[in-house]
């Protein structure tokens, strides 16, 4: 089984149009998520986190694995935050063991063109994030496969609002010193 989508919007950056950190990241917790499928064995642990290719063993109980963007909009995965070679960063995904995970979006993504489409699925981009987890004997949820982790991020669109046209103003050159009614106050 897979989890529900869930999204962050770059609005709510710090240069975004309604900035408001706490709606930056997204949690959840596995075991809740999978209980219906988890039988009596209930949840056991998150033991790697597949993304793309790559596989990352949670180092104790707990992993932070940083999300880079790089200048061709290709997003990359790595568990070092100063990996800067590979792109820009952009947010960061901490998984534990007990099966809580949060993503935290720390900054603006370069959005493909998707033909009015304004949400770039962090997952697809990143070719896919699989939790390989147990349930509580031992037996591996979902096989191999794992359990995909769907995240999303919305674009801040621009938008502007209308200025009203200003009223117009005039000002009659009969009031100037050397017109037919001088009237120094009505030149203002």
């Amino acid at each position: 089984p897979d989890l529900q989508q869930q999204q962050v919007d770059e609005a709510h950056l710090a240069a975004g149009s309604t900035p408001d950190q706490q709606q930056l990241t997204v949690s959840g917790d596995l075991a809740s998520q999978l209980a219906a499928h988890l039988g009596a064995d209930g949840f056991g642990a998150i033991h790697s986190i597949a993304i793309g290719h790559h596989s990352f063993s949670l180092q104790g109980a707990q992993t932070s694995i940083y999300l880079f963007q790089d200048a061709q909009q290709h997003v990359h995965a790595d568990t070092n935050p100063h990996a800067l070679h590979i792109g820009r960063p952009i947010g960061s995904l901490l998984v534990q063991s007990d099966g809580h995970y949060s993503f935290s979006l720390t900054d603006r993504i370069d959005h493909p063109d998707a033909n009015g489409r304004n949400l770039t699925d962090l997952d697809q981009a990143l070719g896919g994030i699989q939790f390989h987890a147990t349930d509580g004997d031992g037996d591996p949820i979902n096989g191999t496969t794992g359990v995909g982790l769907h995240l999303a991020v919305k674009d801040d669109i621009p938008s502007s609002t209308a200025v009203p046209d200003l009223q117009q103003q005039q000002v009659d050159e009969a009031h100037l010193a050397a017109g037919s009614t001088p009237d120094q106050q009505q030149l203002t």
